[in-house]
């Protein structure tokens, strides 16, 4: 995923992939540089989709009480080579697995899947 062609985001695991958690960052497209870390979480984290003037982020993230729940993360990009990331602002939990938010071409809305008893249901 990338919000301007140069930089991409993605997810890191941390540990052995079971139940250690996972950090999303970003990095330049060519692979000059070091990646910067965005997000970082005792749960699992998966990136999903930028405001058309990706200054937000929009992803899941595993949680014990209600399962999967989205979240939007600010983005300040005066400097695009590092990112400073405000605080994650919880979108939506419920007790479904949420899944998968993607804003709307005009940044004004957040389109999801989720999914409750093995059945996959999209919004």
């Amino acid at each position: 995923m990338d919000p301007d062609v140069k930089h991409i985001v993605f997810r890191t695991s941390s540990g052995n992939g079971r139940g250690n958690g996972s950090a999303i960052m970003w990095i330049r497209s060519d692979g000059a540089g070091d990646a910067q870390l965005l997000h970082q979480s005792k749960n699992f984290v998966w990136p999903s989709s930028f405001t058309p003037d990706g200054r937000r982020l929009a992803f899941s993230e595993q949680s014990p009480e209600t399962n999967t729940d989205l979240w939007t993360l600010p983005l300040d990009l005066a400097d695009p080579e590092h990112p400073k990331p405000g605080k994650p602002e919880k979108f939506w939990a419920s007790p479904t697995a949420d899944y998968f938010p993607m804003f709307s071409p005009d940044g004004r809305w957040i389109a999801y899947g989720w999914s409750r008893d093995g059945k996959q249901l999209f919004y």
